[in-house]
């Protein structure tokens, strides 16, 4: 009697009302929530971890979703050849223990289903009823959001980073084909987010990301990102040194007219 479902793109949220609140300018009361899980169909939810703290005494029955008798494994096989002949899957068990098979099943999700955004990982666990999984649990979306939140620290991706520039420093020269870009926010909480001039200038903070791509191969090799106040020329020199902490001594850099200016 004190939930409220609130139904968004068809599937149905569940609300614990724990209270009310009345905002003086607008003159009305209005309901304060606390998501606690979604609905399966009209009788039966999926809670998530808040749900325990208002239904205490309630017995959640937890039971794996089955997987369909018919899987599609193509784009599976291909996405973990990928990952094992890179030597990939050894750098994420490595770092991160069995959520490195999570992870890879996240981006063969992505990569099949041809989206990395995060409205997608709605759909993350009807998808995979019928695709295998390295994890061997179907996951859903509550469950990647705690772990881009909580288990990916930024040592972790460090640790990642280093782990594959070692793999793929020839010790010869290379050259490095190098871009930044912005991007204007309107979050809050994102530490990075500062005015600075962005390419498209819509009056609101950025952050900026700057990325090297081996050119011969057109590996991705490090990436980095910056406070929006910083101009390209620093996040230039920044990466620099970056690129000689990851080993790579020898480095001819590609770049646009942009950075001469």
């Amino acid at each position: 009697k004190t939930t409220k479902i609130q139904k968004r793109n068809g599937i149905g949220y569940v609300y614990q009302v724990i209270g009310k609140s009345y905002k003086k300018d607008k003159k009305y009361t209005v309901e304060n929530r606390k998501l606690i899980g979604k609905m399966i169909d009209e009788e039966w939810m999926i809670p998530n971890e808040y749900f325990e703290q208002y239904y205490p005494d309630v017995c959640v029955e937890q039971e794996t979703p089955e997987f369909s008798d018919t899987l599609r494994i193509g784009c599976f096989l291909v996405v973990q050849k990928i990952f094992r002949d890179l030597q990939i899957e050894d750098v994420l068990l490595s770092i991160f223990g069995d959520l490195g098979f999570f992870i890879e099943d996240i981006v063969s999700y992505m990569i099949t289903n041809e989206s990395c955004t995060l409205c997608t990982f709605q759909y993350y666990s009807n998808f995979m009823r019928n695709h295998p999984v390295m994890d061997k649990n179907i996951r859903d979306d509550t469950q990647i959001s705690r772990l881009l939140k909580y288990n990916i620290k930024e040592q972790d991706i460090n640790l990642f980073l280093r782990a594959w520039n070692q793999m793929n420093n020839t010790k010869e020269c290379i050259y490095v084909g190098y871009d930044s870009t912005n991007f204007n926010t309107n979050a809050y909480g994102i530490e990075l987010a500062d005015y600075g001039h962005p390419k498209v200038d819509e009056g609101l903070p950025q952050y900026n990301l700057a990325y090297a791509v081996n050119q011969k191969d057109s590996t991705p090799l490090f990436y980095e990102l910056y406070d929006g106040s910083v101009i390209d020329n620093t996040e230039l020199e920044i990466m620099l040194e970056e690129a000689k902490e990851f080993g790579h001594e020898k480095l001819g850099v590609l770049m646009d007219r942009g950075y001469i200016s």
